[in-house]
């Protein structure tokens, strides 16, 4: 894979990189942008080579159909698709260069070659497998905009967001699944987690859901606008052509425009209703509302 690389410097095209707190629609927009676009994108094959990306690519691409769009579907369960043409978040990758110590934030974290110079050469080399924008989806590098967007300069961040409560009521059933207990963690880590995690569980996921989006607000006030948008949850599920044409809109301010396939996206109803005990739903709703009574969640002292 060394060698292989050797060659590459730098990716040709925009990277387009989706962050967001979790349960936040990030998985959806990532399925619906590859059924309409042509991009380059990391699959559930290609994601098993987390140490040599590019060997990766190539093999996951030598199995695709490329007469045919992707078989993304909008299928997924708490963030993982099914199929091997399923996008992936390709974890494993993201850690060897984000070292994360208790927490995912980046003053926790030791980031494996600060210049950025081999992570540029990594992900110029898988996207010459598809000489599209490439396009990554993965929660903890909600945390590391800052320098992911001085290591790609030509990089686009889209932060997804929703509803607080029923993101919340997610993650809560997202803690129900994989651990069978409200106060067992599930997802990214915040800086906040230090202070939450000695909370009432209702009061621990409305913090992860601010604190993560306070981060991600406060790395993004730092770049200029046409390196970035916002993607709301419930807008994306009622006009998905309108804002898919946004975020294609801004690829193409830097100088590639997606091509788009001609297919129908699926209609998409936004999974906004209560589906736990009114009692826990209410503690969720009272616990997000005093999270974002000001409109502005609040920054962690570091």
């Amino acid at each position: 894979e060394t060698e292989l690389i050797s060659r590459f410097h730098a990716p040709r095209h925009p990277t387009l990189f989706i962050v967001g707190a979790p349960r936040s629609g990030t998985t959806l927009l990532a399925q619906l942008l590859l059924m309409r676009f042509e991009l380059g994108y990391i699959n559930n094959v290609n994601a098993r080579f987390w140490m040599a990306p590019y060997v990766g690519a190539v093999l996951a691409e030598a199995l695709r159909n490329r007469s045919q769009p992707p078989d993304v579907g909008i299928d997924s369960e708490f963030g993982a698709t099914r199929g091997y043409e399923g996008p992936h978040e390709f974890g494993y990758f993201w850690r060897r260069w984000f070292r994360y110590g208790e927490t995912h934030d980046a003053e926790d974290t030791k980031v494996r070659v600060r210049n950025g110079a081999l992570l540029r050469r990594e992900l110029a080399a898988v996207e010459s497998v598809f000489d599209r924008p490439l396009l990554l989806k993965n929660l903890a590098c909600s945390f590391h905009v800052s320098f992911l967007a001085h290591a790609l300069p030509r990089a686009i961040f889209v932060h997804c967001r929703r509803n607080p409560v029923f993101a919340a009521q997610s993650i809560l059933l997202g803690r129900l699944k994989y651990h069978g207990d409200r106060m067992a963690w599930f997802s990214v880590k915040p800086a906040a987690y230090k202070r939450l995690r000695e909370l009432p569980y209702p009061e621990q996921i409305a913090g992860q859901i601010a604190a993560t989006r306070g981060a991600v607000e406060r790395q993004l006030a730092q770049l200029p606008a046409t390196r970035q948008l916002c993607m709301e949850y419930e807008t994306l599920c009622e006009r998905p052509e309108e804002e898919l044409e946004r975020i294609a809109a801004r690829i193409a301010e830097h100088g590639h425009r997606p091509e788009r396939r001609s297919v129908t996206l699926p209609a998409i109803s936004p999974a906004n209703n209560p589906s736990v005990h009114p009692e826990e739903f209410e503690a969720l709703r009272l616990a997000c509302d005093r999270e974002f009574a000001a409109g502005v969640p609040r920054k962690e002292a570091q």
